[in-house]
């Protein structure tokens, strides 16, 4: 990964640095959308933030470290990712991240099944943890497959499934703790491989 586009939420606003060619970012508040054409960016979200939400359209794959972010969003999904490439979600080390999703979604003609929805793959890694609450749907939601390979993840409650795939869920390593309504880990046509790691669902 190139470059890196850091992003800073600060209650009803986001201060951003931007030095990536072909990243252009609109922003809203603490709403904060990327449209970029780069190859290979990486973006860091950190502060906090009780109405706000990042989103990005990318045709390139991409790297979004979570480093002691918090993000509720009032009317969808916390981190929106509306691209059909590999994202690769980074948990700083030694870091506690939040996300927590609206209980109503705004009317969109887009997809958004999740506090964490993405079209594409979905890789998550490094040692920190990410507690998500799914207040509408799943917790975790990817039009394409998931692949844990470390990391600490809790899912405290979703409304329907913890961790949800079209295409199949890998699970390498790392802690997963999932109370949910209906699923723990649910893969619609693929498979559920699980290699390593400690996981606990209710």
């Amino acid at each position: 990964f190139n470059g890196t586009v850091r992003i800073n939420f600060d209650g009803n606003f986001a201060t951003i640095e931007n030095p990536v060619s072909g990243v252009t970012i609109t922003q809203s508040g603490a709403d904060v959308v990327i449209n970029s054409s780069a190859s290979g960016a990486a973006y860091e979200l950190t502060g906090s933030t009780a109405s706000g939400s990042f989103k990005i359209y990318s045709d390139k794959k991409f790297k979004i470290t979570l480093n002691a972010v918090s993000i509720t969003n009032n009317d969808g999904p916390a981190i929106n990712i509306q691209s059909g490439k590999r994202a690769f979600i980074v948990l700083a080390d030694g870091k506690e991240n939040k996300l927590t999703d609206a209980a109503t979604y705004a009317a969109s003609n887009e997809d958004q099944k999740g506090t964490i929805f993405s079209e594409g793959q979905l890789i998550f890694s490094g040692t920190g943890t990410l507690a998500v609450s799914g207040k509408t749907k799943h917790a975790i939601a990817s039009d394409d497959y998931i692949r844990i390979v470390e990391g600490n993840i809790q899912v405290s409650d979703a409304i329907s499934d913890g961790l949800h795939s079209n295409d199949g869920i890998y699970i390498d390593g790392g802690k997963i703790n999932i109370v949910a309504n209906s699923d723990g880990i649910e893969a619609e046509k693929g498979r559920i491989i699980v290699n390593g790691g400690e996981i606990t669902l209710k």
